[in-house]
């Protein structure tokens, strides 16, 4: 009979974010279709305008989702009955822009958003650019963990670990990001100076984990 040992392994880290990711919502309706669109179109077009006044370029406002549906409100007629009539089309237009960690580029853009007049709904979320290499790290770590408890535990038992039997390592999503503002809905330029955010982004902290098993001898 092979005798056994399990082992849960633990890796941490604590990550400063490499990137900010803008998420933009534009909303409005109109009666005709056509105008809809043509208006989400628009605005996104004055948003590219101005974010090229302080070096973004077009193509880096990316279109996330653009959804145009008809708009429903209810009434009540002269019988008393409640029902509905159609009152429009209503569209959501979500963009995205992503930037290295600027904080005066980001005071920049967001002033951009302003001054443009477009009603602009945003957040800002602190990502890392290259989550495979946190997750990798992490394995590792947790692995390495495992190794360190398994020998203690073997060496106060008198045995000595042998070879790996098995190894199962969670497959879950790690949240890579973290927000840290969502603004009203702007849409008084008028009203607002240049944007200075003082935003200090929180280092990502994550956990992994492994379970391992080893034969004893």
């Amino acid at each position: 009979m092979i005798r056994t040992i399990r082992v849960t392994g633990t890796g941490q880290m604590t990550v400063q974010p490499d990137t900010v990711h803008l998420l933009l919502t534009l909303t409005g309706a109109h009666d005709q279709y056509g105008k809809a669109l043509e208006e989400s179109a628009v605005s996104s077009g004055r948003l590219k305008q101005a974010l090229a006044a302080v070096g973004i370029q077009p193509d880096e406002l990316k279109t996330s989702l653009l959804t145009i549906d008809s708009k429903q409100e209810g009434f009540q007629d002269k019988d008393g009955q409640y029902k509905q009539r159609f009152v429009g089309f209503e569209y959501v237009h979500r963009l995205k822009l992503i930037m290295d960690v600027d904080r005066d580029k980001l005071g920049q853009v967001l002033t951009a958003f302003l001054e443009s007049g477009v009603p602009v709904e945003f957040q800002i979320l602190y990502q890392i650019r290259d989550p495979e290499a946190i997750k990798g790290e992490l394995i590792k770590r947790a692995v390495l963990d495992a190794k360190g408890k398994a020998k203690n535990l073997a060496d106060a038992a008198g045995v000595s670990l042998g070879k790996i039997m098995r190894m199962v390592y969670p497959r879950e999503e790690i949240p890579l990001r973290h927000e840290v503002m969502r603004s009203a809905r702007l849409t008084a330029p008028t009203a607002f100076g240049a944007v200075d955010p003082d935003l200090e982004p929180d280092d990502l902290k994550f956990t992994e984990s492994v379970n391992v098993i080893w034969e004893i001898q």
